[in-house]
């Protein structure tokens, strides 16, 4: 199939490299792009036909949007699904769809766009909290000395990251649903921070919404609080929900696309399924239909969903 795409931001270099090597021709190219493919004869610099199909940037790098003809529409979405198995795919109309890149995803654009020109490990996470200072380093630097990639990768997310966090500091936690909806849960104030492992430690003493325990089904009471475990890069976290006197109210395990750390937030996407172990010992895996039905709405792929029940059946047997 002839089709024909317009890219523009952050994620541009990684997508067109990406599309050229499935044969779609790139229409209107920034000058930019246009030095960076100059020997693409898909690159097409002087063109008067409407693009097929418009990709463009939205949520500050965290996903895209992708608007054009319906059936080519399609072939995009199932391409994006084969090359990003943790893609979400969010359907806005029967010609617009926003797309999510979480954290694999990203690590790929990061490869791609690393194919092109000197990219650093973690750059479409970096670009939206240090963007000028990435483009240096990577433009001045990394480009002279390519033997430098996992040092200097591993400097700037320590300087932008890392360093940022200390006991006591709050932490926004941006709890994303498989449908977009995005929910701020409590913030968290820092307890401790592994450097090592790369986990944090929050304590949680404000809930909102609900005045039971989602899962537990357990009444909220004044004084309660939770002591929360989250760990970069990992497909659940903790939850240790407590009374005012130490006593365990229950255990909640979210499910969810791998943990991002940022200076001021961890961000995810929750993956529906999760796991609740009460304080007599009881365990259960919970919601599942619930994300059986975003995978048949054709939110996520099959290898997605099937990484979530497995996570899910691995803590339930753990525990």
């Amino acid at each position: 199939m002839d089709v024909s795409l317009k890219i523009r931001g952050v994620f541009t270099t990684a997508l067109t490299k990406l599309f050229l090597e499935k044969g779609f021709k790139i229409i209107y190219p920034s000058k930019i792009i246009a030095d960076r493919f100059r020997y693409e004869r898909n690159i097409i610099t002087n063109s008067w036909r409407i693009p097929d199909v418009s990709i463009k940037d939205l949520q500050r790098g965290q996903s895209i949007y992708i608007r054009g003809e319906p059936k080519k529409i399609k072939l995009i979405i199932h391409i994006l699904k084969r090359a990003f198995f943790d893609v979400i795919c969010r359907r806005v109309s029967y010609k617009e769809y926003e797309v999510e890149f979480p954290y694999f995803a990203k690590l790929e654009l990061d490869r791609l766009r690393h194919s092109v020109v000197p990219t650093l490990l973690g750059h479409h996470l970096l670009r939206s909290v240090a963007s000028e200072c990435l483009s240096i380093v990577e433009e001045e630097i990394l480009s002279k000395y390519p033997e430098k990639r996992l040092e200097m990768s591993r400097m700037l997310k320590q300087f932008f990251i890392y360093d940022t966090y200390y006991e006591g500091k709050k932490i926004a936690i941006e709890h994303v649903k498989i449908d977009g909806k995005l929910i701020n849960l409590s913030e968290g104030e820092i307890i401790h921070f592994d450097q090592d492992s790369k986990e944090l430690l929050l304590k949680r003493s404000r809930f909102y919404g609900r005045s039971r325990y989602d899962g537990l089904n357990i009444i909220k009471k004044k004084g309660d609080y939770a002591i929360t475990r989250v760990k970069e890069g990992l497909w659940f976290y903790l939850h240790c929900y407590f009374r005012s006197d130490g006593s365990i109210i229950g255990f909640y395990y979210n499910i969810n696309t791998p943990i991002e750390f940022y200076p001021h937030k961890i961000r995810y996407i929750d993956l529906e399924v999760d796991v609740i172990k009460w304080s007599d010992g009881e365990v259960a895996i919970i919601d599942e239909q619930d994300l059986i039905r975003r995978y048949r709405s054709g939110y996520l792929t099959e290898a997605l969903k099937e990484k979530a029940f497995l996570t899910a059946e691995a803590i339930k047997r753990i525990l």
